[in-house]
């Protein structure tokens, strides 16, 4: 972006992090006000607490009363119930300060792993129907506005 570009554009309509670029997109998330004011949608997938950066995501709805975070901004999580990397008891950490501020935040579970849900079975096609139904809305809202 160049500097011309305010705060309430995002070059992109998702913004998709697995693993550590969860964990680092959930900490730039809540360290970054103009961020916090864009208009885009994200996605974590396997996600764990950020542990330098806790403080600020508890402190989010602190954040939201002072700097107005879009409440319009989307957050899907993707939680592997058999994840042994990063268990979703962290995710559901993550999950809940961004709630607790007030944004639209939600979960997908699936029966996997630390993975990407990438079909193969009934409980993985259906996690991965939902993360595609999550994108097409992200998308379409953006191509709209």
């Amino acid at each position: 972006n160049d500097s011309s570009t305010t705060a309430t554009e995002c070059s992109y309509d998702l913004i998709l992090g697995h693993s550590q670029g969860a964990i680092l997109l959930s900490a730039l998330l809540a360290t970054n006000i103009d961020l916090q004011r864009s208009n885009c949608s994200y996605i974590l997938n396997g996600a764990a607490w950020p542990n330098p950066y806790g403080k600020a995501l508890t402190s989010l709805p602190v954040q939201q009363s002072q700097h107005e975070m879009k409440k319009d901004t989307q957050m899907l999580f993707v939680m592997g119930k058999s994840d042994n990397i990063n268990p979703i008891e962290s995710a559901k950490q993550v999950h809940d300060c961004y709630q607790a501020a007030g944004l639209d935040v939600s979960i997908v579970y699936h029966e996997g792993g630390h993975s990407v849900p990438i079909g193969g079975d009934v409980d993985s096609e259906r996690a991965l129907e939902d993360v595609c139904d999550f994108i097409l809305q992200a998308v379409s809202g953006k191509a709209k506005e």
